[in-house]
């Protein structure tokens, strides 16, 4: 990561080789004995189906859903020029 405005050198990414710094191990080991347990999530991941929304540009009310963008903004609202095609986590419920 670098600036270029401010003319500094990269940063680098930020690893740490903890071989040449055997106290972090220890900080995690005593972390880990205190009660603090990193485990994965039992429950499997998945994808939320999508969704889009054709809003209005103004008011931001819902004048069309959708499964895809395309369809949304093919829709009869979505070729309006007073509308706009959102994901549908951004439109109003």
């Amino acid at each position: 990561m670098r600036d270029p405005e401010l003319g500094q050198p990269d940063l680098g990414n930020g690893s740490v080789d903890l071989s040449a710094r055997p106290e972090l191990i220890t900080a995690m080991a005593g972390a880990a004995t205190s009660g603090f347990q990193i485990a994965a999530d039992p429950e499997r991941v998945s994808l939320a189906p999508s969704s889009y929304a054709v809003t209005n540009r103004n008011s931001g009310l819902v004048q069309a859903t959708a499964g895809t963008w395309s369809a949304a903004h093919q829709s009869e609202p979505g070729r309006r020029t007073a509308t706009t095609v959102v994901p549908g986590w951004e439109a109003p419920a």
